[in-house]
C-alpha cells in the first residue's frame, strides 16, 4: 500500500500494477486521482521512464481519439499522480458492447497505430537501427528464455529456441519503421468508459526496439490469441470483437507496407518478452501457441 501525502486521504488502495508499481486511488483536493509509486530502486527507474513516456504521449497522441490521462503531479523520485479514468479494460468492455460501440473502439484503437506509423521513419539508417535493436533484444532474452522454457516440457524449450533463432535470422530482411509507440499496447492498458465508449491509454512502457510494430504485435497477441484472459472462458461476443479488431489492424499494416513477416516477428517478440513473467498455465500455453503460429509464417517466408 502506498502512503498518502499530508492532507491527501487514501480512498482505496489497489495494490500492485502489472509493471510492479504500487497503485493507490486517492482524493486530491476533492478530485479522484491515481498515485503510482515504487519503493525498490529498480522499480523507481522503471516507473520514472513510464512517467516520462506518459508525458510524451499527450503530444504524440493529441491528434487521435484516444484519451491520455492528465498528469497532475510530475515524477518526484518515487511517485507521480495522474487523472483517474472511470473505465474498464478493452477486453472486458467489448464482451458486452453494442456493434456500434465496438466499431467506435476499434476505430480509435487502430487510429493510434495509424498515427504511430505515419510519424515513423523508414530511412535506411533508421531501418538499420531497428533491425540491430531487435537482434540485440533477442540475444539478451535468450538465456532467460532458455531457463524459463526448461520448466515446461522439452517441446516448449525447443519451440522457444527455434523462435529466437528464426527471428535473428529473419531480422536483416524485415522492414521495421523507427518511431514512437505506446510500448505495451494491450487489452489491459486500453481502457473504455462504459457510458461514453471513450478509449484511454495508460501504462506506457519503454521498449528495446523503437518501432510501432511493437504495439501491433502486442495488440495482436491479445486480439488473435486472447492472451489477456487469465481463465479459460471467453465470451463469444468478445472473441468476435477481437477478430474485428485484429482484421482492422492487419488491414492497416498492409496499407502501410507492413507484411505478414513483420507482423509475425513482432507478435512473437511480444510473446517472448512476457513469457518469463507468465506463471498461469493457460497463459503460457497461449504464448507458445502464438510462437507456433508465428514460426509457421516465418518458415513459409510469405511476404
Amino acid at each position: 500500500m502506498t502512503r498518502p501525502e499530508d492532507g491527501e486521504p487514501l480512498r482505496r488502495a489497489q495494490g500492485l500494477g502489472q509493471s510492479g508499481a504500487e497503485i493507490s486511488i486517492i482524493d486530491r483536493a476533492g478530485v479522484t486521482a491515481v498515485r503510482k509509486s515504487a519503493s525498490a530502486e529498480s522499480g523507481r527507474a522503471r516507473l520514472a521512464a513510464q512517467a516520462d513516456k506518459h508525458a510524451e504521449a499527450h503530444q504524440r497522441l493529441a491528434g487521435t481519439s484516444v484519451h491520455v490521462p492528465r498528469i497532475l503531479d510530475d515524477w518526484d523520485g518515487w511517485s507521480y499522480v495522474m487523472e483517474y479514468v472511470p473505465s474498464i479494460p478493452l477486453g472486458t468492455y467489448v464482451a458486452t458492447a453494442s456493434p456500434r460501440n465496438v466499431a467506435s473502439v476499434v476505430q480509435a484503437t487502430v487510429g493510434v497505430l495509424g498515427a504511430e506509423l505515419d510519424a515513423s521513419s523508414r530511412e535506411r539508417s533508421a531501418l538499420d537501427d531497428t533491425r540491430t535493436a531487435l537482434v540485440a533484444k533477442l540475444r539478451s532474452l535468450s538465456p532467460r528464455l532458455a531457463a524459463e522454457a526448461a520448466t515446461d516440457r522439452g517441446q516448449a524449450h525447443a519451440l522457444v529456441a527455434r523462435s529466437t533463432r528464426m527471428l535473428v535470422a529473419r531480422a536483416p530482411g524485415l522492414t521495421i519503421p523507427h518511431g514512437w509507440h505506446h510500448g505495451d499496447f494491450s487489452f489491459e492498458n486500453l481502457l473504455v468508459n462504459a457510458r461514453t465508449a471513450e478509449v484511454s491509454a495508460i501504462d506506457f512502457l519503454d521498449s528495446p526496439v523503437e518501432t510501432p510494430l511493437v504495439d501491433i504485435g502486442r495488440i495482436l497477441l491479445d486480439s488473435e490469441h486472447g492472451w489477456w484472459v487469465s481463465s479459460g472462458s471467453r465470451a463469444s461476443s468478445e472473441i468476435l470483437a477481437s477478430r474485428v479488431l485484429a482484421r482492422s489492424v492487419r488491414e492497416l499494416a498492409a496499407a502501410q507496407g507492413i507484411g505478414p513477416l513483420e507482423i509475425s516477428a513482432f507478435k512473437m517478440l511480444a510473446a517472448l518478452r512476457v513469457l518469463p513473467y507468465t506463471r498461469t498455465p493457460l497463459r503460457r500455453a497461449t504464448l507458445l501457441n502464438a510462437l507456433k503460429a508465428g514460426l509457421a509464417t516465418m518458415e513459409d517466408g510469405t511476404t
